[in-house]
């Protein structure tokens, strides 16, 4: 079993996956690093896939062979940037100690001008 686990660890670090997330997670920094890429992978995906941001907010990232989108944090203006911003906030408090919890809530009621929020629990 050991061995199993050290040629995983191996592959992973020859792979484009240790580029995007790191390959052991030991400290809280490394938990930190982690999580922060998750939940930007994450959000970003379901925006996408759903279709709630144009394909202008995102970029395509290969991670081995998996086409995966995140919003471009370069975008200006728009629900790209705002997203963005909503998450890079959420980290921020997460690493501080004070975010709880984080949950992304989508309307599909074309009644409502607030299509998609980022909900942030203190």
């Amino acid at each position: 079993m050991a061995e199993r686990q050290k040629l995983a660890r191996s592959k992973m670090a020859t792979s484009s996956w240790s580029k995007v997330f790191p390959t052991s997670v030991e400290t809280r920094e490394e938990s930190l690093t982690f999580v922060k890429k998750l939940v930007a992978v994450g959000v970003s995906n379901i925006l996408y896939l759903r279709g709630n941001l144009e394909e202008s907010a995102f970029v395509e990232h290969d991670l081995d062979g998996l086409k995966l989108k995140t919003l471009d944090g370069r975008s200006e203006g728009g629900m790209g940037a705002e997203f963005c911003s909503g998450i890079r906030d959420a980290m921020d408090a997460v690493k501080r100690g004070f975010l709880k919890e984080l949950t992304l809530v989508i309307y599909d009621d074309p009644e409502h001008d607030e299509v998609t929020k980022l909900r942030r629990t203190l």
